[in-house]
């Protein structure tokens, strides 16, 4: 059976049938860190309908999210092409399913070998260098409205339901913002009936509207993402 993470299914079936034995299936919960900041990367993960965040922990322990992982690729792109640590904290958002899981060594075997796995994950690494230099550009310079818009947007694009298993303190986590802050903006977007919130959920109602109220960081990332990743 193919991977369900777009990556690896992109592959020729015989390509990866041969990776499979490397390949090991683990279950992951919200808030899990997968690799530390500054430590060595011993893993590479592959999340199939949940995402991950990269992200900067500073001296006084506030944290932002400058990258999400999805379906769509990856975590360790950072360790391309020997690098030894990470540069930053990679921790599970929603977690509510398996990942399938790579051991360095047998990655960077792999990438050696310079066929389409390494060609894809290539690939991949320039996407998401793409999406955290539009992080950055979007934190310093939308309001929390739009970039709250388009991080909903992309969870929804990595997991394929509506109800996103998320709480606010999480949000205003990932957007760099206090919660007061993010419980004013989702209640706006609720009365515009964009989206419900609940105990531990954020639920989608109206995509097109939010896409609208989104700034232009989504829909940029998104098409190079797919442009990027066409097999």
């Amino acid at each position: 059976m193919q991977s369900q993470n777009r990556l690896l299914a992109a592959l020729p079936r015989e390509e990866y049938e041969r990776l499979r034995p490397a390949l090991e299936t683990i279950s992951v919960t919200p808030k899990q860190v997968l690799q530390s900041q500054g430590e060595p990367v011993e893993r590479v993960f592959f999340p199939v309908r949940g995402t991950c965040s990269l992200v900067e922990v500073m001296q006084d322990g506030l944290t932002i999210e400058v990258g999400m992982i999805g379906c769509e690729g990856m975590t360790g792109v950072a360790v391309l092409p020997h690098h030894t640590s990470a540069p930053s904290e990679t921790r599970v958002q929603i977690g509510d399913d398996a990942m399938q899981v790579m051991g360095i060594d047998a990655f960077r075997a792999e990438m050696d070998r310079r066929g389409k796995f390494s060609d894809l994950v290539h690939r991949y690494g320039h996407a998401f260098l793409r999406l955290v230099m539009h992080s950055c550009a979007c934190n310093g310079l939308h309001g929390v409205d739009e970039r709250c818009c388009r991080w909903l947007l992309m969870v929804h694009d990595r997991i394929g339901r509506d109800e996103l298993p998320i709480t606010q303190d999480a949000l205003a986590s990932a957007l760099g913002v206090r919660r007061p802050t993010i419980t004013l903006t989702v209640n706006g977007l609720r009365r515009a009936g964009l989206i419900d919130h609940g105990h531990r959920k954020i639920t989608i109602r109206n995509r097109e509207g939010l896409e609208a109220v989104a700034c232009e960081c989504y829909q940029a990332v998104r098409t190079h993402f797919d442009r990027l990743l066409v097999t």
